[in-house]
């Protein structure tokens, strides 16, 4: 009986599975719960000592204990097996399938816990079975004893525990490792970006991740079962179509789509499309490659990724690009990692700018755009600014490829890396030329303006000062800074009435151009007279916005006005006054002075009263004829003028031989007052011959086009003793001194008429005697 036993516990080792699991389980429930109650009730066999019942009895109460109880878990909690298992030479398909199986079993760590307690109850029971077992050998006992078959079996038992621990023990660390790759799956597929979307072969949603969520706005509640939303009606039959195909075996990647969100806007998207099988126990692990055909998929996986931020920053890169290339401005990117600093890139613009095109740059520094004008100072700044990796804007002069200059504003700014470290740099280069000579002109004015003798300030529409010039600060004593802020009432004298303002105001708020001459009060309180024009100043829209005040005084010219008023009138009135009386009595005196010598004094005192009386005519032909303004648009027919003045000369000349020439037509700038110089031109010529009979020409030419401008010459000539080198210089000058000045005021009567119509006087010796003085006046434009 015990070599059956022996010979039942053995085989138990070779069991099944399914078998071990009852008898391993059951025998120590059944043994356990014998031993204790034996050992209770000490039942064992009589012929033993107390002591070895004593031993028996605790260790097989104390062991069975946990057998008994583990037999009993067990029998309430049953073990399942792990039906597959992760390969990670499984593709993508078999992995998602092994992650999302329904059929799993449940977590066998419990299974685990109990084969280590019935291997720590078996071992010990085993043990002390097989002590028992000598003992009794040792001592002739039967091995039939109901004692020692308790013992037996209990180490029977404890085999069995221990096989199925060991077992059990394997399969659970197997379905540990299979958890921790699911939970890290389902982790990988729940927080990757990339929506990962299964669909059945109807074209429902099975799995829809939180990625898909995120793109698409659709919960995963609302898809599942349901069909795929995202296709827009008009792809939709593609989308089938595509479908199909990955259902027949194909694989789809990077496939580009516009596919639509939950409020029905549009998403650019990539995605990829593989099909899916149901993998079971036994199948064979997947071999396929991406877009080999199969057998026939129950399900695809779709992943899905958003690239309309890629597509945007594609689209912006792009506008970026051409808004560079078509930008208005040079734009150049130079290498700072070689040396000196190679082009590698330029636009359109600065192509345009310099003539030169992109084959000739690139690869080249940008100086070679300098040349023999380019400044010295700016080239260096900018050079110090690139060494020390700043940015920098300067103004220097450039050269283009056919040769011309040309103000270039360029600004550089250095680009760096992650590290900080500088790689390239942009550059922007501006045809500033018209903007420089418009800086310079404007600089021009503005110094012109500084330096004018004439007073210049500029006002607001209300009266504010807010700009005055140096001849302002100079003539009313107030600084700049002073004017500026304040009312032009500062310079009021209080010699005008309020309505001489009223009017003024009137007129310039009015868009007209006041002109006055008034009395203002300087600083110190002096007063001053001045020639005002106060114009407006408008804008673009035609609104006034300030106005400028341009002043010249007159102070000193006034006064000379006055004293050559007072004089003229003591001449005109007081010394003819004077001279006609001595004229009148040295008449008298030649009349009864007997003596040959005093009636020759008497006719020189005569004489010299009648040069006093023609000197007071010509003054007053010279303040009649420039009592009046010079029209612009006047002009005068030389022709028509010489043939009226020849019966005039004739008349007043008779012994003189006049000779008149002009042509057809010759129209210059002048009015009659020409008439006046020629004739006192005339009347010197005859005048001061000491020919028998005088002879004077008069010559004009028609219109000749100089250098100068388009002139006709109107030429008297004489045969007289000719006009003294000196009064020549002083009239062709235009200026005399105390040293060098006329005998008289005939030839500056003429140089004066011929100054004021814009012309001058020349005079030359003619051939073979006497001069010829010249008039030239501008000739009339048609």
């Amino acid at each position: 009986m015990s070599d059956t036993l022996l010979s039942s516990a053995h085989s138990l080792i070779e069991l099944t599975p399914r078998l071990q699991r009852v008898l391993g389980y059951g025998i120590p429930v059944v043994l356990g719960g014998i031993i204790s109650i034996a050992s209770a009730l000490h039942i064992l066999t009589p012929g033993e000592s107390f002591f070895t019942q004593v031993i028996v009895g605790l260790v097989g109460g104390v062991l069975a204990g946990p057998l008994l109880l583990g037999g009993l878990w067990l029998a309430r909690s049953p073990t399942h097996v792990v039906q597959t298992e992760i390969n990670r030479e499984d593709p993508p398909d078999r992995w998602w399938h092994k992650a999302t199986s329904p059929n799993q079993a449940t977590s066998l760590r419990p299974a685990a816990r109990i084969g280590a307690w019935c291997l720590a109850g078996a071992l010990p029971v085993g043990f002390i079975a097989s002590l028992a077992a000598l003992y009794q050998l040792a001592h002739g006992v039967a091995l039939a004893d109901p004692w020692l078959l308790v013992m037996w079996g209990g180490g029977a038992g404890g085999v069995g525990g221990f096989v199925t621990g060991v077992y059990d023990s394997r399969r659970a660390h197997e379905h540990t490792q299979y958890e921790q790759v699911t939970e890290r799956l389902t982790t990988l597929v729940e927080t990757v970006p990339i929506a990962l979307i299964t669909l059945d072969q109807e074209g429902e949603v099975e799995a829809w991740n939180q990625a898909a969520e995120s793109i698409f706005g659709y919960e995963q509640r609302e898809v599942l079962g349901d069909t795929f939303p995202v296709i827009p009606d008009e792809e939709q039959a593609a989308f089938d179509e595509l479908l199909q195909q990955v259902e027949s075996g194909r694989t789809v990647t990077r496939e580009e789509a516009e596919w639509q969100r939950y409020d029905g806007s549009r998403v650019a998207v990539q995605f990829w499309a593989s099909p899916l099988q149901d993998h079971h126990e036994h199948d064979e692990p997947a071999t396929r490659t991406p877009g080999e055909r199969g057998d026939g998929a129950e399900h695809a996986i779709v992943a899905v990724e958003d690239v309309s931020s890629q597509q945007e920053r594609q689209e912006e890169l792009e506008l970026l690009h051409r808004a560079i290339d078509e930008a208005p401005v040079g734009v150049t990117i130079a290498d700072a990692t070689q040396d000196d600093n190679p082009l590698t890139y330029v636009n359109d613009g600065f192509q345009e700018l310099t003539g030169y095109t992109e084959d000739e740059i690139l690869g080249r520094n940008c100086r070679f755009l300098q040349g023999e004008k380019t400044a010295a100072e700016p080239v260096a700044e900018m050079r110090e600014a690139i060494d020390t990796g700043k940015p920098v804007s300067v103004k220097l002069r450039n050269y283009r490829k056919d040769g011309t200059e040309f103000w270039n504003y360029v600004t550089i700014a250095p680009v760096r890396d992650e590290t900080g470290d500088v790689i390239r740099f942009i550059g922007f280069q501006q045809d500033i030329t018209e903007r420089k000579e418009n800086e310079q002109e404007l600089q021009l004015y503005q110094r012109a303006v500084d330096e004018a003798g004439h007073v210049v300030m500029i006002t607001d529409t209300e009266g504010t000062i807010e700009y005055v010039n140096q001849a302002f600060e100079e003539t009313t004593g107030y600084s700049k800074e002073e004017a500026v802020g304040q009312n032009t009432r500062i310079l009021k004298s209080g010699k005008h009435s309020d309505t001489f303002y009223e009017e003024l105001w009137e007129t310039i708020t009015a868009g007209d151009v006041w002109e006055a001459t008034l009395v203002n009060q300087r600083k110190d309180g002096r007063l001053y007279q001045v020639e005002q024009t106060i114009a407006p100043i408008t804008d673009t829209d035609g609104e006034i916005t300030h106005f400028v005040g341009i002043e010249s005084e007159i102070t000193e010219r006034r006064l000379r006005e006055q004293r050559l008023s007072v004089l003229n009138r003591v001449l005109r009135h007081n010394i003819r006054n004077a001279m006609n009386v001595v004229r009148g009595n040295a008449e008298t005196l030649a009349e009864t002075l007997g003596d040959k010598d005093q009636q020759e004094q008497a006719a020189a005192i005569r004489n010299r009263a009648n040069e006093l009386l023609e000197l007071t005519e010509h003054a007053r032909k010279i303040r009649d004829l420039f009592n009046r303004e010079t029209e612009d648009d006047a002009t005068c027919d030389v022709n028509a003028l010489l043939t009226g003045l020849r019966d005039e000369f004739h008349d007043e000349y008779p012994e003189a031989e006049l000779t008149i020439t002009t042509p057809e037509s010759a129209l210059v700038q002048a009015d009659d007052r020409l008439a006046t110089a020629i004739r006192e031109a005339v009347d010197n010529a005859v005048t001061h011959s000491d020919q028998t009979p005088p002879e004077v020409t008069l010559t004009a030419t028609p219109p000749e086009r100089t250098e100068t401008g388009e002139w006709v010459d109107i030429l008297i000539a004489d045969n007289g003793p000719g006009i003294p080198d000196q009064e020549q210089t002083v009239v062709e000058m235009g200026e005399e001194t105390p040293l060098t000045h006329s005998s008289g005021i005939g030839l500056w009567l003429i140089h004066w008429v011929a100054v004021s119509f814009g012309g001058e006087v020349t005079i030359r010796e003619n051939s073979p005697r006497g001069s010829i003085v010249t008039i030239r006046i501008p000739a009339a434009t048609s």
